[in-house]
């Protein structure tokens, strides 16, 4: 049976109209009237069925939405914990290993400066206490203070003095690298001497006796590479006391001044070289500028600027003289030779760049692909560490 149902159109939201039969009165004319006066539709049943069916998809994915906002909304305040949580553990972290490294190795892990720098009266301090502490852990072990026919505590301190005091004392210190180093092993290496050593020979004074031992041969092996370390360079030196050598060439003496490794140069290196009557430097180019200041002698520089072809070609000669200077461009293939046969070359090298990297000819015709890459060259070689990729 149809129902009369009277609603007004504005409340209708549907998206598809129910099939209705409308009645209007024949006393409403079609006027403007007509706006002001009701008027009657009939429905069907199933029509209105029909409408609350899809009214409900609607209703259902309207919750669907909220119940997924609410679980984005959880799922935002875990992850901002989480991710606040991060960091916190993080630093935790960081303060427990900055803590434990400034118990052991303080110069390393402290963010200011050392004040314990060599000169100092704190570093004389650490120093004496260090070296006083392996006196003293030596007079225990060998029973000379507190003497006892029992093992004691004095003894047991004695024969553990080195690891306890005198290694700690030492690295307090603002000490160079190669020392630092020595004391690091020594701090792990110790520990197992005294617990060996015991299964064999049951003497505090034989282990302190190997403590000393294993202390001083490792300051004797790292001790070859101190040279090599930057750390604790003199500000002013002496020309006649820095390390000089050949390499290997006969009739060259070559110190370096300045250099990036001995000296921690960044952008320049300065060589004091001096050739013998007759000798030379052997055909190279290299990706750096040099200059040359001539101190005394005589000699000839031979220069190839055909970079851009496949060999350096017949180079030009140019006379050197004392007090000359001259440049070498970036690649150019060149040869200092001292000509004069009566007397020294002695010249000042500044190269950019350091540490240089060498392009050795066995002559002027020798394509640059088959040229031989010296790196590092041979006053770089015991110094040189880290192997850097070539620029060529």
């Amino acid at each position: 049976m149809n129902t009369l149902i009277s609603m007004p159109l504005c409340n209708l939201r549907i998206a598809k109209f129910p099939s209705t039969s409308c009645s209007i009165p024949h006393s409403v004319s079609l006027h403007s009237q007509f706006l002001y006066k009701p008027f009657h539709c009939r429905a069907n049943p199933s029509d209105l069925i029909d409408l609350k069916t899809a009214q409900e998809p609607e209703q259902e994915l309207s919750n669907r939405a909220t119940e997924i906002d609410e679980e984005t909304d959880i799922a935002s305040k875990v992850s901002a914990t989480k991710a606040s949580s991060g960091p916190k553990i993080d630093q935790d972290l960081k303060k427990v290993v900055q803590k434990t490294a400034s118990t052991f190795a303080p110069r390393a892990s402290t963010a200011t400066k050392n004040p314990a720098v060599p000169g100092s009266t704190l570093y004389s301090v650490f120093e004496i206490q260090g070296y006083a502490s392996m006196l003293l852990g030596g007079a225990l072990s060998f029973n000379l203070i507190f003497p006892s026919n029992e093992p004691d505590i004095w003894r047991l301190m004695g024969m553990w003095s080195v690891w306890m005091f005198t290694i700690p004392s030492l690295r307090a210190r603002d000490c160079s690298k190669n020392e630092k180093e020595a004391l690091n092993y020594l701090f792990l290496l110790i520990p197992l001497l005294n617990v060996i050593i015991p299964f064999f020979w049951k003497s505090f004074a034989v282990v302190w006796s190997a403590d000393i031992v294993a202390f001083f041969a490792m300051y004797t092996w790292k001790a070859e590479a101190s040279h090599c370390s930057t750390h604790g360079v003199p500000l002013v030196r002496n020309i006649a006391e820095l390390p000089q050598d050949n390499y290997g060439r006969p009739g060259l003496s070559h110190i370096t001044i300045a250099g990036s490794l001995l000296h921690g140069m960044k952008e320049v290196e300065v060589w004091l070289q001096t050739f013998a009557p007759g000798s030379r430097t052997p055909i190279h180019r290299h990706s750096c500028e040099e200059v040359f200041v001539v101190l005394k002698g005589s000699g000839t520089l031979y220069l190839a600027s055909n970079s851009h072809l496949k060999y350096p070609g017949q180079p030009q000669e140019f006379p050197i003289f004392t007090n000359s200077t001259f440049q070498i461009p970036v690649n150019d293939a060149h040869q200092v030779w001292n000509t004069n046969q009566g007397e020294d070359l002695q010249v000042l090298v500044i190269i950019s760049r350091p540490p240089v990297k060498v392009f050795i000819y066995d002559d002027w015709f020798v394509p640059h692909v088959a040229a031989n890459l010296k790196f590092p060259y041979y006053w770089d070689e015991q110094c040189f560490q880290t192997p850097t990729k070539d620029e060529l």
